[in-house]
């Protein structure tokens, strides 16, 4: 019989312990230790040898013939070979421990997963955005199987308990090491953490519920939206495995610049022009919008840059809540050029406003 003596670091020196330790205050410098050195976690470069050092100490200190027979003679065998009594708790603890530390990452069972989410991106003019659109989009896409309904077995079959888990969903693997065999657990390859098998898995998709094909999806395009929107049609994207939830379709939408209006939120801004005549009788005036021709007042004497309201002209909020404002400006336009008739017409006016006397020396400059 071959028996190995393993030289270690003291254990409790190792795990920052006295001796005469619980073996609940073991488990707790072991759980407090094993976090901090986990390779996972700790990206220095001695991280995974303490990581094995912790491994060693608990094993040692957790198992109440080799914590006796440290505490005796110094050492304590081959921390990781079978024989001895147990305590209360060892080396099977392991999984249980690092599962409450790195969220079940030795233990995490895979399963089916959800679907996807898809992406695609719509133009749209203007005039298309303020009144909304429809689009067909055509995407290659993994949809539900139609054969299995999703479900990943052949009709009239059935779901079985995995032969290689046993139904756990989990298998356990393991690594020799230079202090000995190291366990971990995974998730089981053969049903990918589920714990059950098809008993005849679906032909059309090959057991995984969904198949590959060309569809056209029609995306309607809600009124008012903007520029860099970002619209999410729940369950639209791909479809999971084995019946798992369907991914969303997220729409990005670009709206090209109108040469008519801005946007400003959920109002539309435009510009007007009118003469100077105009500006200075007033009167009614057309006004182009979103939704067809308005008609404002325009009061007399009206100075350039003045904003008009038309309520309710806007466009559409988003989600309901009616609709925003159109605002539009003035910009009295000065004639550059006139007719002999018109200047004489403007010439008799400034006399009859007594601009003359008013300036003293200026028009008699100008004419």
């Amino acid at each position: 019989m071959e028996f190995i003596i393993f030289f270690v670091k003291d254990p409790y020196e190792v795990l920052g312990l006295k001796k005469g330790a619980s073996a609940e205050e073991i488990k707790k410098s072991y759980r407090k230790f094993a976090a901090k050195f986990h390779p996972d976690v700790n990206k220095e470069k001695d991280a995974e040898d303490k990581f094995k050092e912790v491994q060693v100490a608990y094993e040692i200190l957790s198992d109440p013939q080799k914590k006796s027979q440290f505490d005796q003679f110094g050492t304590a065998g081959n921390p990781f070979q079978g024989g001895g009594s147990r305590g209360g708790f060892g080396f099977e603890d392991f999984g249980d421990i690092f599962e409450s530390f790195f969220g079940g990452g030795f233990q995490r069972k895979s399963g089916p997963k959800r679907g996807r989410d898809l992406k695609v991106h719509i133009d749209l003019s203007f005039a298309e955005s303020i009144a909304g659109s429809q689009r067909d989009i055509h995407i290659d896409v993994f949809s539900e199987c139609d054969h299995c309904g999703g479900k990943g077995v052949e009709k009239g079959s059935k779901f079985v308990t995995c032969r290689t888990c046993g139904g756990d969903g989990r298998v356990t693997r393991a690594q020799n090491t230079p202090f000995g065999s190291i366990r971990t657990t995974v998730a089981c390859p053969d049903c990918e953490g589920e714990g059950r098998t098809a008993e005849k898995p679906c032909p059309a998709c090959a057991g995984t519920g969904r198949v590959k094909e060309k569809k056209t999806l029609k995306v309607n395009i809600p009124a008012g939206v903007y520029d860099g929107a970002l619209l999410r049609l729940s369950g639209k994207g791909e479809a999971g495995e084995k019946g798992m939830m369907a991914g969303d379709l997220l729409v990005t939408v670009s709206v090209a610049k109108s040469r008519d209006f801005e946007r400003d939120g959920d109002d539309i801004l435009s510009i007007e022009s009118v003469h100077v005549l105009q500006a200075i009788l007033g009167g009614d005036l057309g006004v182009k919008t979103a939704y067809g021709e308005e008609i404002i007042k325009v009061p007399a004497g009206t100075q350039s840059g003045k904003k008009f309201k038309i309520r309710g002209k806007g466009a559409p909020r988003l989600g309901g809540g009616g609709k925003g404002d159109h605002i539009v400006t003035i910009l009295v336009t000065i004639p550059e050029k006139l007719t002999s008739k018109e200047k004489e017409l403007y010439e008799t006016l400034v006399r009859e406003s007594k601009l003359q006397e008013k300036e003293k020396g200026f028009f008699r400059k100008l004419f």
